[in-house]
């Protein structure tokens, strides 16, 4: 007894051995320290008799941490075996390197301020894989491995862990007072926490209230009183209603604005682009104030403060008013319309012709800026400035432009019932002929070929220096007769063949001879103007033929002029007839000269005098033979 009061004595003066682990502070911890206070007292009770009952009857978690304990007794095989890491885990203070052996007693009361179970006598050391499992019980972190080498954290004194220094008392009589300090600051604490818990309920109540308060004004449908849109008050208008009002009572005041143009012409100003952000204006008038904390708007909803918003307005936009005026221009504008000949009736021989018009040109530019200021004073009525173009050429002017160029005529009285048949269906075929400025004439391609089912007869004709008989024969005096006039009214001859032996209708080198395949007649109208051929067969069986269109210049006219330029000896043929007696002879043909021939082109002024003479072309024609028979 002596000596465990001496032990006592000397655990009360010197500090109880640190801890070689913190206990963790973990909630079955803290339960365990809050249910078992009677364990303590079982504790204390074990340390003066020894092996308690109530250490007998502990649970096999407590039994796990007794032997765990028993374990942290011996320092050196705590180190050896790694329990000391295990104990880091519980984040203890670290124990002392060397410490002197303690009585049971004061290692209980040690044990005691920490709150741990009972601890049981000194045991015999037990295999690792039992040491494993006490871990198990407290969730510490596995064993290290056998030979790894840990660095040994410095021991502390479990009395470090006490809000104080060591106490003055015994160890199981310190404990028990520092524990009551301790229940008293607890109970203080949470008389605190209900004051607390009161006191913010109470803030919150009121918080809300005013919550509640704020919400009721920044939550209205309207616009905030005080508000004002171009000097209209809004306060009292849901942002619909608002828009709804401006759409129809504001706006149609602008954008109905009309400008009444001299023609009559009414144009709004919405239709040249007239633009008004109200719909911005208002939205964002109605949006101030609903941005930001509730505070914030809240301060601004119920400040008062009269709060005015302009519309802005732009009364046209200029490039719609440019393009109305370019488009009024293109619908409007016309260059002036000089007279000119629309055509021609062969039958009447007479020409029609358009009426001149007057040309117009809007000024544009001057347009816009009556337009623009106009709108720009709310509407109103403008005058257009049009510019009057005159036409170059009248109708009485050019009238007298146009007449007949040139004429030609030939006799065909003498020409048998078939070929003047022949002649007038070819001359119904070329009759009324239009050629435009740089067009060609083909008589084979106007005419076409001469057969029987066109309607064309048997008739005289020349054929390799002969007379035959053949369909469509008398045509060529048609050709010829269209040659002389083309050439009157200064066309351009293209091509033109005379005929193999003269002719009797024309002077020499003034005939034109065809034939289908072979011989054409064509010409150009080289003029700037339209050419009409007009031609007819007279009943005194004259073929008349007319060029119509401008007429020549200064009143110059075109005559031909056929000259002839030698003569071809015909030869004498002799034939033997059986129908002669001997010594007999008779004239079968008679002989005729051949010519040759030259035609001028001449160009007479207004007053009759020459003032050119070129050659239009040449001409050989064959003589024919004269033919005698002779009796054998």
């Amino acid at each position: 007894m002596a000596s465990k009061q001496g032990e006592k004595k000397s655990a009360a003066k010197k500090p109880a051995a640190k801890s070689t682990a913190k206990k963790p502070a973990s909630k079955a911890t803290a339960k365990s320290a809050a249910k078992k206070p009677a364990a303590k007292a079982a504790a204390s009770k074990g340390t003066s008799a020894g092996k308690s009952s109530a250490a007998k009857s502990a649970s096999k978690k407590g039994a796990a941490r007794k032997r765990t304990k028993g374990v942290q007794e011996n320092p050196v095989a705590l180190r050896s075996s790694g329990v000391l890491d295990a104990y880091d885990a519980y984040d203890l203070p670290p124990r002392a390197e060397t410490r002197p052996k303690q009585p049971a007693a004061a290692r209980r009361d040690a044990y005691d301020e920490y709150d741990l179970p009972p601890r049981a006598e000194a045991r015999p050391k037990r295999p690792a894989a039992v040491r494993r499992d006490a871990y198990d019980e407290y969730d510490l972190p596995p064993e290290p491995k056998a030979g790894k080498k840990r660095e040994k954290p410095p021991r502390r004194d479990a009395y470090d862990e006490l809000d104080g220094a060591p106490g003055a008392g015994g160890p199981s009589g310190g404990g028990r007072k520092r524990g009551n300090r301790g229940f008293g600051f607890v109970n203080l604490v949470l008389v605190l926490a209900i004051l607390s818990l009161f006191g913010i309920g109470a803030w919150r109540t009121m918080e809300y209230r005013a919550l509640a308060e704020m919400k009721a004004v920044v939550s209205r449908q309207t616009f905030y009183p005080g508000t004002t849109v171009d000097g209209v008050d809004v306060s009292e208008m849901t942002l619909e209603q608002a828009l709804d009002y401006w759409d129809r009572q504001i706006e149609p005041a602008y954008r109905q604005a009309a400008v009444v143009l001299d023609d009559g012409t009414r144009i709004t100003a919405q239709e040249l682009g007239y633009a008004s952000n109200y719909e911005s204006v208002l939205s964002g008038a109605w949006n101030t104030g609903r941005s930001g904390s509730l505070r914030q708007r809240f301060l601004r909803a119920s400040s008062g403060r009269a709060k005015a918003y302009r519309v802005e307005r732009v009364n046209y936009d200029d490039g719609l008013v440019r393009r109305y005026a370019a488009a009024m221009a293109a619908a409007m504008d016309a260059d002036p319309q000089d007279a000119r000949l629309t055509g021609f009736d062969p039958d009447t021989y007479e020409f029609t012709f358009t009426e001149s018009a007057e040309g117009r040109k809007l000024d544009q530019d001057a347009l816009v800026n009556a337009l623009e200021s106009a709108l720009n004073d709310g509407g109103g009525a403008i005058s257009r400035k049009i510019e009057v173009i005159q036409p170059a050429v009248r109708r009485e002017d050019v009238s007298s432009q146009y007449g007949m160029i040139a004429s030609a005529v030939t006799n065909a009285e003498s020409s048998s019932s078939n070929r003047l048949s022949n002649i007038r269906l070819a001359v119904s075929i070329i009759n009324g002929t239009c050629l435009r400025p740089g067009e060609r004439f083909s008589f084979n391609e106007t005419v076409g070929q001469r057969t029987a089912a066109r309607g064309f007869k048997v008739a005289t004709a020349y054929s390799g220096g002969s007379v035959t008989e053949e369909v469509g024969g008398g045509i060529c005096q048609v050709s010829t007769t269209l040659f002389n006039a083309a050439v009157k009214a200064d066309l351009e001859i293209n091509e033109r063949h005379p005929h193999s032996l003269t002719v009797s209708y024309v002077d020499l080198g003034k005939d034109a001879a065809v034939d289908w395949g072979g011989k054409d007649l064509k010409f150009t109208n080289t003029s700037d103007g339209d050419v009409y051929i007009a031609c007819t067969v007279t009943d005194d069986k004259r073929i008349r033929f007319g060029v119509f269109g401008k007429l020549l210049p200064n009143g110059e006219t075109i005559t031909v002029e056929g000259v002839t330029t030698g003569d071809v000896d015909y030869k004498t043929e002799y034939q033997v007839s059986f129908e002669l007696l001997s010594g007999q002879t008779r004239k079968l043909q008679k002989g005729k000269k051949g010519h040759t021939a030259t035609a001028y082109k001449i160009r007479w002024d207004a007053q009759g005098n020459e003032i050119s003479r070129d050659v239009l072309c040449k001409s050989t024609y064959q003589s024919t033979p004269e033919i005698i028979e002779y009796g054998p």
